[in-house]
């Protein structure tokens, strides 16, 4: 132990040697400080030192004092931007009548000579940081302030006071390279780059020290040893990038201008994330330009009608001037001259229809012109937009008559506003309806006119279009019967023959003649004032009535005569209806059938006793049946007399908790009974459940549970609820209620409503790779039920914001027009068993939350297919976190009543020639398909081909067997069939649409359709 000792202290006091004949070397020749006194007691420091961010040159002075003001240490710079190692020296305690120095823990004190300015720097005027070694050496980094440990090591970077404070430094780092301008012009050393992270803490700063770069910047993360104390970044933290402009005194920060990441790598350093991110251990080159346009009215890159844009500018200081041209141009460079000592305010889109930009130069005091900036477009869309075209019946006797209306072109959004019978601005209704039925009675003999307009892209309303529906309910004068059969014009006669013409007369406003509700064997043109009547009678008295009826329906009173034929012939009637043969000959009625209309009433009560049509179903043509007007004692010759039976209100449902993780029996509660013309009971109530992946209620594999109809013989309250069971975690549900009232028996629906039975997973195993080539595009696909499975909600804002530019999402739906995609927006959603094109250009890790599907039973995947167009592809995916062989998966074919059309049968045991699919599975791979597809992955996603017209959009599934999951390892391949019908087949199938077609798209918020292919080239609109 003792010659260890020796060893180690002889070895230091060599260090120490030599340490001390550097430093006395070093100081031996100080000019501004004394050199201090020596000491055996000692520590060391070494670091960077600046003045004003810019390298200390040589014969610059840094010097050390302890509390009491004592000079201990002193470095003069001999490389540019370093100093030390400097001996710091501690106070002897053998030496009592003098202070050599610092004693343990003494707070230093740092001053710093600029021998090129002959300045001294001190206390707040200098800006001190710790600083960490690269090589592994054994120093360590500095407190701030500095302290004094007999026999410790310190790098202590030295600066001029700064406009940004210093970070906190730890061991996790980043860093970041690269160039900026502002204004065109390059930044100058002293200007100042702060780097924040998202709670506003400094994590990075840097001094410019060579003209237009700045870095090697270190942003520092947080350390997680220290809980207490935040000193920085975390992994994917976007930063903020603020810049100090020394000489105009001014802070620039992001997003505020414009960040261009460079496209190119030198090695080390590879280009940033757009926006930039802190991650540990990584080098970025940033770019940065600071922009001169602050705001813009309308905002660039919009659609506007207005021929004048209004802008604001970040204008700055030593611009002697600036040159600026406005054209269709995308890189126009203005002349080298100077147009205005300021920027314009306000510029004129005055060479028609569309895109604009403005190009801008600027020139410094220095008479040097930066290059140009480029801003725009704005599209100048011309104001086209035209009265709707409103329609309606012109003449109507409905005191709620209906109006109809359409866009007439233009640039019109499908937005509408109706006024009935005014055009005052403060009573307009906005809908997106085309139709008009007035929920009260509206006056009757006037006319009632309905003003529409049309709301276009701008917010501008368009001119009214107008139809004026005449609603008239006076009945036309009543008919006369002129006949004299010998009692005078219209009184009863006797006839001794059956065959009889009676004649009479009516008004000109008359349509049709009805004697005893039926126009048969009348004689009468519209409008003219005489008709004639023939007829058989019965022996007996023989009531005939005449009404008259004009062109909208509204019916006269009648006049009636009686005529009595008096005959002893036998009478023969075949179906006792009532009405002998030879006179339902008369009325076109059928001899074997005594309700020959099917209303409800036999032929002979019709003409004898109702005086109603016995060829009609309804002679007053109010919409009801004879025999029910009857029945509920109405007139059934009166159109007014009826008042139909409403439906009862459609119910509302909903479930008894909002925990995602459901069990497998709930309760279904729904809202109270509502009867529309509320005088009918609350009689049953329906509850319907369906599974999601298979959407057909009442499949005979169903639990008895999901059909259940409760009466209201029971409980009141088992008509609002029901307990649901049978449910099977992993699984999706649709359910409706419905409720049926006493009188009129109608069933009315509520919405369908989901359950989805399981607890919520986060799944981010879809990992989407940087690109923008047509062999970049992925097809994915997604294994969980989401609550809410609009794209918009599950992907997030950050897609949306960017969608065109830097992402591209979308599905293939062959219902569309001829075919065509959905893609990212409200219309479409993520759910399993459908795969999706993705493509990002920085690359893109996908998160969702939802239930995971199930994996221990068969999941079933529906099929779509275009009868008009002959178009059957379908993107599919496995639907839960299993993998499947193609030839294991199975189809199903059922009609629209569930009844099953073609059994289940695998992929491998499908003939060739079957009616229903194709059975090639196609896949992407480096931007080409391939049809060989054995092995289906799940997250992946392939095309499937349905094969003829047979199969409906409703009722033809592939069924993912639970008994065929997760055995992609173990089982023997078996291959499908390579004969010559395979090819034939091959050829007759063709081959899945491309991905979305960026140069034809056609999109707007609310119809986010394309139709085609597409080819990535989404980058165009960022970089030319």
């Amino acid at each position: 132990m003792i010659v260890h000792y020796k060893i180690r202290t002889n070895l230091f006091q060599i260090c120490f040697a030599i340490i001390f004949f550097l430093t006395t070397f070093n100081v031996a020749k100080a000019g501004h400080f004394p050199i201090p006194i020596f000491s055996p007691y000692s520590c060391d420091y070494l670091g960077l030192v600046r003045i004003d961010g810019v390298i200390a040159t040589p014969d610059t002075e840094v010097a050390f004092f302890d509390s009491d003001n004592v000079l201990c240490g002193l470095f003069i710079v001999q490389r540019d931007g370093e100093y030390g190692i400097v001996h710091i020296y501690g106070d002897d305690p053998d030496t009592l009548n003098i202070d050599e120095g610092a004693s343990q823990d003494d707070i230093l004190k740092i001053r710093v000579w600029d021998n090129v300015n002959q300045i001294e720097y001190s206390g707040e005027h200098l800006n001190l940081t710790g600083g960490y070694s690269q090589n592994g050496s054994f120093f360590s980094s500095s407190s701030v302030p500095p302290i004094w440990k007999n026999q410790m090591a310190f790098i202590l970077n030295i600066d001029t006071k700064s406009h940004f404070s210093a970070p906190t430094a730890t061991p996790y780092i980043s860093n970041y390279i690269g160039n900026i301008t502002i204004y065109g012009e390059r930044v100058e050393p002293g200007d100042e780059i702060g780097i924040f992270d998202p709670d506003g803490i400094l994590c990075g700063h840097f001094r410019i020290q060579e003209s237009g770069k700045y870095g090697i910047v270190q942003v520092y993360g947080d350390n997680p040893a220290t809980i207490d104390i935040d000193e920085g970044a975390k992994d994917n933290d976007l930063l903020t990038f603020k810049i100090w402009d020394k000489d105009l005194a001014m802070e620039w920060q992001s997003p505020d201008n414009y960040f261009f990441a460079t496209d190119a790598s030198n090695g080390f350093f590879n280009a940033s994330p757009m926006p930039p991110i802190w991650t540990k251990d990584t080098g970025y080159i940033l770019n940065i330009t600071i922009s001169p346009v602050k705001t813009a009215e309308p905002a660039i890159n919009t659609i506007t009608n207005k021929s004048t844009v209004s802008i604001s500018w970040n204008e700055g200081s030593f611009v002697k001037g600036y040159s600026w041209v406005v054209n269709q141009s995308t890189d126009t460079s203005p002349d080298a001259k100077v147009i205005s000592l300021n920027m314009p305010t306000s510029i004129n889109l005055d060479q028609g229809e569309g895109n604009y930009y403005i190009h801008v130069r600027i020139l410094d005091m220095d008479d040097a012109w930066s290059n140009p900036f480029h801003y725009g477009p704005w599209q100048l869309v011309e104001n086209q937009i035209f009265a709707p075209i409103v329609t309606g019946d012109s003449l109507t006797n409905n005191v709620r008559p209906t109006w109809t209306w359409q866009s007439a072109g233009g640039s019109g959004t499908g937005v509408y506003r109706f006024q009935l019978n005014s055009e005052n601005d403060n009573t307009w209704t906005e809908t997106q309806e085309t139709k008009l039925t007035p929920q009260t009675d509206l006056e009757s003999e006037i006319s009632h006119v309905l003003y529409v307009q049309e709301k276009d892209i701008f917010d501008n309303w368009s001119e009214s279009g107008n139809f004026s529906i005449q609603i008239d309910r006076i009945p036309p004068t009543a008919p006369i019967i002129t006949t004299d059969g010998g009692n005078g014009p219209g009184i009863d006669y006797t006839v001794t023959t059956s065959s009889i013409t009676l004649t009479g007369t009516c008004d000109t406003d008359t349509f049709e003649i009805y004697v005893n509700n039926y126009t048969q064997n009348v004689s009468y043109l519209h409008y003219h004032t005489e008709w004639t009547y023939t007829a058989n009678l019965l022996p007996g008295s023989n009531l005939i009535s005449v009404k008259a009826v004009d062109s909208i329906n509204n019916i006269s009173l009648t006049d009636e005569i009686t005529v009595y034929y008096d005959d002893h012939i036998i009478i023969t009637d075949s179906d006792n209806d009532g009405l002998p043969d030879s006179i339902e000959i008369t009325y076109g009625t059928d001899i074997h059938r005594p309700d020959t209309d099917e209303d409800g009433l036999n032929d002979g009560d019709e003409v004898n006793i109702h005086r109603t049509s016995p060829i009609h179903i309804d002679s007053d043509n109010d919409g009801v049946k004879d025999g029910r007007e009857i029945v509920d004692q109405t007139d059934p010759n009166d159109q007014y007399s009826y008042v139909e039976n409403m439906p009862p209100e459609r119910p509302t449902a909903w479930i008894d908790q909002d925990d995602p993780t459901m069990p497998d029996n709930v309760w279904i509660y729904s809202s109270d009974f509502k009867d529309s013309d509320k005088k009918d009971a609350h009689a049953k109530t329906y509850w319907k459940i369906k599974r999601a992946d298979w959407n057909k209620y009442n499949c005979p594999d169903y639990p008895s549970s999901f059909n259940f109809v409760a009466t209201n013989s029971g409980p009141l309250e088992d008509l609002k609820q029901y307990l649901l069971t049978g449910l099977i975690s992993g699984f999706q549900y649709v359910y409706m209620v419905g409720y049926e009232d006493s009188g009129s028996t109608y069933i009315s629906w509520s919405d369908e409503y989901l359950i989805t039975v399981g607890g919520p997973v986060e799944d981010k195993k879809i990992q989407i790779k940087p690109g923008i080539e047509l062999s970049d595009y992925q097809m994915v696909s997604f294994v969980q039920w989401i609550k809410n499975p609009i794209a918009v909600d599950v992907l997030g804002n950050e897609i949306w914001e960017k969608y065109g530019k830097s992402f591209k999402i979308g599905t293939y739906n062959p219902l569309i027009n001829e075919g065509g995609y959905v893609e990212y927006g409200e219309n479409l959603k993520i759910e399993p068993g459908k795969s999706y094109w993705f493509l990002a250009a920085d690359g893109y890790n996908v998160s969702t939350t939802g239930v995971p599907v199930s994996t221990s039973h068969d999941i079933y995947v529906k099929l779509t297919y275009n009868t008009t167009h002959n178009n059957g592809w379908n993107m599919i995916a496995c639907p839960n976190s299993s993998d499947y062989f193609w030839e294991d998966v199975e189809i199903f074919v059922t009609n629209e009543n569930g009844e099953t059309v073609f059994p289940r049968t695998s992929i491998s045991e499908l003939d060739e020639n079957n009616s229903y699919i194709f059975k090639f599975l196609w896949r992407w791979e480096d931007g080409d398909y391939n049809p060989d597809t054995k092995k289906m992955i799940r997250y992946k996603g392939y095309w499937v081909n349905v094969k003829t017209e047979k199969v409906t959009t409703e009722n033809v599934y592939l069924i993912f067997p639970e008994a065929h999951q997760n055995n992609l390892s173990t089982k023997k391949q078996n291959n499908l069939d390579a004969s010559r019908l395979r090819q034939r087949n091959l050829t007759l199938c063709g081959t899945p649409p491309l991905p979305i077609d960026n140069e034809k798209q056609i999109r707007t918020v609310n119809a986010p359709y394309i139709s085609g292919c597409f080819i990535g080239t989404i980058y165009k609109s960022l970089f030319q």
